[in-house]
């Protein structure tokens, strides 16, 4: 193959000599390849002396520059979220090139760890920058994991009644819609109000606050209740006296007016006679007065009075058996004390058959609650005749 042909014109004479330069372009070839050069006469021969020089030499292919590349990655399994973060670089770096490490997407991720939510931030780099050094780089990142604060546990404060009361006192209790944190003291409340009317089996009165179990209760993470008490205080007292308090009313001043068995049990209340003041069994025996008494053969003569307050109280006065011996057959009586229907006391001094009036006194003491019944029942004892008596009672509160 010619790859190149040219003319050389050379003048006559000393010193003008004709050089011509020749440079080929590169060429591959290949082991055992011929090049040859071919100097041939123009017309003649004549002068066609000359010289050639000729350099060969072997053209290496230079070797592209060496390129490396950028990765990230971060030092352990995050959540997804996080791992979604890791930036990438798609670019080649030469040997000796200074790399600045690209920022992850986002910085924090709202995510969670051992089921509990919170934040992950992202901590940096092993390093802000890295060199290549004939070698691809890696720039490893980590994240931190903050759990969100749970929030303070908040805790109730309740208020009670211990016992039954009326509703117009459960109307008073407190409440309290504020949360307290753990360890927080808390003072109780008061009542809407400390005092209230009402009344305990028919027997008016007040009911009065007695207070908490606690002025002060601390929050020790759990609720906290604080319990009150009420007191009834009737507004009759445990003073009476029989002949001043009597009443065609039942129930007045706590007396009820009535009669029993022996024993106390089956207590009747009598109907009232306006008439002639008094209570009786439908005009027959017993018959029961201020100041006379008569019972009947097997309806025992009943005057039951109801404590007001509790307390200890005296009862005192006396029973006074009218003379019956106008009737030689008549055989007297007898009189017991009941409380809540057990015998406290028996009194026969007044049987038989006597000219002149008998007497019994009565002193007996005893500790009573609200609601308490005192009975004093007198008994025909065998027959009703000439039975007629008194019954003078005291009843006064102890201190």
């Amino acid at each position: 193959k010619e790859i190149l042909k040219q003319k050389v014109e050379a003048k006559q004479g000393d010193g003008n000599d004709n050089i011509f330069d020749f440079n080929f372009e590169e060429m591959e070839v290949k082991a055992n390849d011929v090049i040859s050069f071919m100097i041939s006469p123009n017309s003649n021969n004549s002068y066609d002396g000359g010289k050639l020089s000729v350099r060969i030499s072997e053209v290496k292919d230079e070797e592209p520059a060496a390129e490396y590349k950028v990765s990230y990655e971060y030092d352990q399994e995050y959540p997804q979220a996080v791992m979604d973060t890791l930036p990438s670089d798609d670019q080649t770096y030469a040997d000796g090139a200074e790399v600045t490490a690209k920022a992850p997407s986002s910085a924090t991720v709202e995510g969670e760890k051992d089921g509990k939510a919170g934040k992950w931030a992202f901590n940096g780099w092993d390093a802000e920058k890295k060199t290549i050094q004939a070698a691809d780089v890696t720039f490893t990142g980590s994240w931190t994991f903050t759990a969100d604060e749970e929030p303070a546990a908040e805790y109730s404060v309740k208020y009670q009644y211990e016992g039954t009361y009326p509703q117009a006192v459960m109307d008073t209790l407190p409440s309290d819609d504020q949360k307290y944190a753990d360890g927080a003291e808390v003072t109780a409340k008061a009542p809407a109000s400390v005092s209230v009317a009402g009344e305990v089996n028919g027997e008016p009165g007040t009911w009065d606050f007695q207070g908490w179990d606690a002025e002060t209760k601390t929050v020790q993470a759990a609720d906290v209740t604080f319990t009150g008490t009420w007191k009834f205080t009737a507004t009759r007292t445990n003073n009476t006296v029989l002949k001043d308090d009597f009443s065609g009313t039942q129930g007045k001043n706590g007396w009820y007016y009535g009669m029993c068995e022996y024993n106390g049990t089956n207590f009747e209340q009598l109907p009232y006679d306006a008439e002639n003041n008094r209570y009786m069994n439908n005009g027959a025996k017993p018959e029961l007065k201020a100041d006379f008494v008569e019972p009947g053969v097997g309806r025992n003569a009943a005057y039951k009075w109801v404590a007001a307050r509790d307390g200890k109280i005296k009862l005192s006065g006396e029973y006074v058996k009218f003379e019956n011996n106008k009737d030689p057959e008549a055989t007297g009586t007898c009189f017991r004390i009941f409380v809540n229907g057990a015998e406290k006391g028996f009194f026969d001094q007044t049987k038989g058959n006597f000219a002149e009036e008998r007497k019994v006194a009565i002193d007996n003491v005893f500790e009573v609650k609200m609601g308490d019944e005192i009975m004093i029942a007198i008994d025909a004892e065998g027959n009703d005749s000439y039975d007629g008596g008194r019954l003078s009672l005291t009843i006064s509160a102890i201190d």
